[in-house]
């Protein structure tokens, strides 16, 4: 009986040393899912839509007339606020763009504008469309109570796979068919 616990217990140190051994040695060794420090990488050219580059808001969706404009605005510059970077195989992209507003017939200073960043390969053909809001205030006079020329920023932050390469983004207004046909 005696012995039969000295056994037991050479067995169960035995058993603890081995998983220490397992334990240390797997804690020690290189882990490739690690995180891989970020690398900056140039940003590609970015070009503004022909045909999208002015939006159109009216007061009301269903009666699309001049009269009814409530505001126009276009694309009018792009900055990158951050170096552009590649980390743990994704593309992390950011775009300041600058909208210039001007107010027609104003019901509420409140703007919201749908906006995209398209994607494009070397061979111009789209890899990925991504779509934002951009939202702001108008400005307003306050003398003669009016509304302004009102300009609105916005960070656009993104990110995609670098399975893919970037040669150059596209930024454009979301327009439906009424828009378009008025802006061309």
């Amino acid at each position: 009986m005696r012995y039969n616990n000295f056994y037991i217990n050479i067995i169960l140190v035995k058993n603890i040393l081995v998983f220490l051994l397992f334990f240390f040695s797997y804690s020690c060794s290189p882990n490739s899912t690690k995180i891989k420090p970020s690398e900056s990488i140039e940003c590609p050219p970015v070009f503004f839509a022909a045909e999208h580059g002015n939006y159109l808001k009216f007061n009301q969706d269903e009666n699309i007339t001049l009269e009814n404009l409530a505001y126009k605005a276009e694309i009018n510059n792009y900055a990158f606020p951050k170096p552009c970077f590649i980390k743990n195989n994704i593309y992390n992209f950011s775009i300041g763009v600058l909208l210039i507003i001007d107010p027609m017939n104003i019901i509420s200073p409140e703007i919201s504008m749908p906006i995209y960043v398209a994607l494009l390969d070397s061979s111009n053909k789209i890899i990925e469309i991504q779509y934002f809001s951009v939202e702001g205030v108008l400005e307003k006079d306050k003398d003669s109570e009016e509304y302004l020329q009102t300009e609105i920023s916005k960070i656009l932050n993104f990110k995609i796979s670098s399975n893919y390469t970037v040669n150059n983004f596209i930024i454009g207004f979301m327009l439906n068919k009424k828009q378009k046909e008025l802006l061309n």
